[in-house]
Formats: structure tokens, sequence, C-alpha cells
């Protein structure tokens, strides 16, 4: 009898077992359907493929545009690294903590300072090296205001004025009559887009979307615009439709590659993501991919007011107008101030206007950050912000640690 009991159990836990898997099976499949339905599969299928998140190597996952080394690479001057930035920094109110190894410890590929346009201290990790390309994210956003401000220069786009349906009118009817270039700069569209990486969100669609244009003609305006700050790709992703229909028969990237590419002389190829490789249209708001070095140009660049070697690449009203914040801090929500940021200019952190220095940033701690007060650009780059034993470090941790360098910088 025992035995017939023992077996009955196995049994019926076998059927329970069964069920489960099979509950399991059926709310799995129900959930991508859904999920599929809503944001298309071929959104489903790049999010899973991609193992449900992004890296600084999605430049190798998806299809992309080239921007090309042309024949006068510039090269910074350098110097010894020890003689002129401290080995011991403080970080997190913890002083003589050693820099090298902490920036080694903190999931830091890449890191430069650069003062007087001569390379000070160039750090390599994790088998990274000056020749790696990674992909800048939202630092990507301060590269198409610089090229928003050079089409303007040009006469390509007339004004930040302007309404965004003067180049895209397939919005007038989603209420983006009195949204204006300006406004979308400055993010304060009011746009309905939440930036959060919920599976159904649009911040996610528009990542892995395939389709982007249309997921960009699909946006609606809830205020018009709003008065308030509120980060948001998609401000961005508006933009580059307009630099993009501006432009006409020239791609993003060929005009990157045209007035910033090769002017600014950088030393190995970059690339521009597209959401699809057949008439695809540039990620503009995540996903300029290059070295360290060469990003640290767009830094230089501005430091210098947008002149480049007695040219000037852009003008320097835009740069002006680029770092100064449009909103004081009374305005932000305080969800979206940082430790540390005092405003938001065109697509550019306002670290302090006391101190003059401003930041392009990006996901998983992409910084190029630039100190006019001390002639200095920092680039640090990594696969995320890191911890190094003092808990998660934030984008005002590391901020707190370029002023902290910027300050104690020998000559």
């Amino acid at each position: 009898m025992n035995s017939e009991k023992k077996v009955t159990k196995k049994s019926r836990l076998k059927k329970v077992l069964i069920i489960i898997f099979l509950l399991y099976i059926v709310i799995s499949t129900s959930y991508l359907i859904i999920w599929a339905c809503i944001s298309g599969p071929d959104v489903t299928y790049r999010v899973i493929s991609n193992c449900c998140d992004s890296d600084i190597d999605d430049y190798k996952n998806y299809p992309g545009r080239d921007l090309l080394t042309g024949n006068n690479a510039y090269n910074f001057k350098q110097t010894n690294n020890d003689k002129f930035v401290p080995k011991k920094v403080l970080i997190k109110n913890k002083e003589d903590i050693d820099l090298e190894s902490f920036l080694e410890a903190s999931d830091s590929i890449a890191f430069l300072v650069i003062k007087d346009d001569v390379i000070r201290y160039e750090k390599y990790f994790q088998g990274h090296s000056a020749n790696t390309v990674s992909m800048g994210f939202s630092a990507s956003k301060s590269i198409l205001s610089i090229l928003i401000g050079i089409a303007i220069d040009e006469g390509i786009i007339q004004s930040v004025d302007q309404s965004v349906t003067d180049y895209i009118p397939e919005l007038k009817k989603n209420g983006f009559d009195k949204v204006t270039l300006k406004s979308l700069l400055q993010m304060h569209s009011g746009i309905d887009y939440i930036e959060n990486d919920s599976p159904f969100g649009e911040h996610v669609k528009f990542n892995y979307t395939s389709k982007l244009r249309e997921a960009i003609l699909n946006l609606k305006v809830v205020k018009n615009p709003s008065p308030d700050f509120a980060y948001k790709s998609a401000d961005n992703a508006v933009l580059g439709l307009v630099l993009d229909r501006a432009l006409k028969n020239k791609t993003i990237s060929q005009y990157t590659q045209e007035k910033l590419w090769e002017p600014l002389g950088m030393e190995h190829d970059g690339i521009w993501t597209l959401d699809s490789k057949k008439g695809g249209l540039e990620k503009t708001w995540c996903c300029l991919s290059a070295t360290a070095k060469d990003f640290a140009k767009f830094g230089c660049l501005y430091l210098a007011k947008g002149n480049w070697n007695g040219t000037q690449i852009v003008s320097e009203k835009w740069v002006d107008d680029s770092i100064t914040g449009a909103f004081t801090p009374a305005t932000w929500p305080k969800y979206e101030l940082e430790e540390g940021f005092e405003n938001y200019g065109y697509e550019w952190w306002i670290c302090s206007s006391e101190r003059k220095d401003i930041l392009a940033r990006g996901k998983n701690g992409q910084f190029i950050y630039v100190n006019y007060s001390k002639n200095i650009v920092i680039v640090r780059l990594g696969w995320s912000t890191g911890d190094a034993g003092f808990g998660k470090l934030s984008h005002g941790d590391w901020l707190s640690l370029f002023v902290n360098l910027s300050e104690s910088l020998k000559n």
C-alpha cells in the first residue's frame, strides 16, 4: 500500500509540475503576443535577441552608416601622465583614493584629461585601447545639437523659433503646431513620451524599432508646449527627423562626415546607428559611436567656442546659446534634477554657470566634460557608472570627480 501511495504522490506531483510548466508557456506566449502587438514584432525580437538591455558595443548589432577618417587626422599633443594629474583623489567624501585603481574598479574603459589641447592623462581598461570604438548613448544628443547649429549657420534650417511642422507637416494633426525647434532642444515640448525602460513604453520602442520615421510620426503633444523641463529622447528624435528633412538628399551621417568628422580630424572611423538598413534614419538621441579621443574633440570644439584650428566649425553664438540655460532650477521637477547639475541648454547639461562647466552625458556613464574656466576637457567611457566599493555611482558623483580634477590639475 505504501508503495502505491508513493507512486500516486509522484504521479500527482508530476501532473502539477506539467500544469505549472504549461501555464508558464501560455502566460509567456501571451505576454510576447501582447508585447509584439503593442510595440511591434521587430522591437520584441530585437530586445530579446539583445538580452533585454543595451551596452556600449550595440553598434555591432544593428545597421549603421560609417563615418570615415579623412586624410588629415588631428593628433593631440601628450605629456607625462603622472606629472600633471594627482594620483589620489576625493570620491564621495573619501579622500586619498587612488585614481587609476578607482577608474579600473568602476567599470571604466577609457579616461582622458585634456588641458590646453594637450592630453595630460590617458588610461584604458578592460582590454580597451585608444583604437576602441564605443557607443556614446545620450552624449550623442549634444552632437546633434552641434549639427543643428551648423545647419542654422548655413541657412539649411532658418531658426530655432521655427515650428517643427515647417519640416514635418504630418505632425500638425498631432498637436505640434506650436512646438518649436528650441522647445525640442531644451526639452519642454510637451510630447507624450515617458523616458523609462518599460518594455511596453515608447522609449524602448524608439530604441529598437526598425520603423523610426513611423514611430516619430505617431507622437502626440499633450501640453503645447510644456512650460516645464522633462528629459525625453523623443524630442531629440523629432529634431533628427527635422534635420533629415532639411538636408533633403543628404543623410545625417553624410552631413556629420562633411561638417564634423573630416574638419575635426577624427583619428578613427565612427558610426551612426540606424533603425534599418534600407533607407534608415540615424538614432540621433543615443547612437553615435567613436573612440575616446574623437569624442574629446567635440568637447574641445565647444571649449574653443566652435573654432577648430582657426576655422569656425559652428558659430560662437550657437555655442553660447547652447550652454546658456533656459530654465531656473525652480522650474525643474524634482525627479529630473540631479545633485551638481544647474540647468539644461541646447542638449548640453549646464553644471555651474559660476564655475563655467558643461557636460554631454549618456547612459552607463559616457561623459564629455568641458570646463571653460580651467580650459579642460575630460572624457570618461564605461560599461556602467560603476560602484568601486562606494555604492552605485551617480552622474553627480562623476561630475564631482571631474570638478575636483580640474581644480587640482597642475599647469
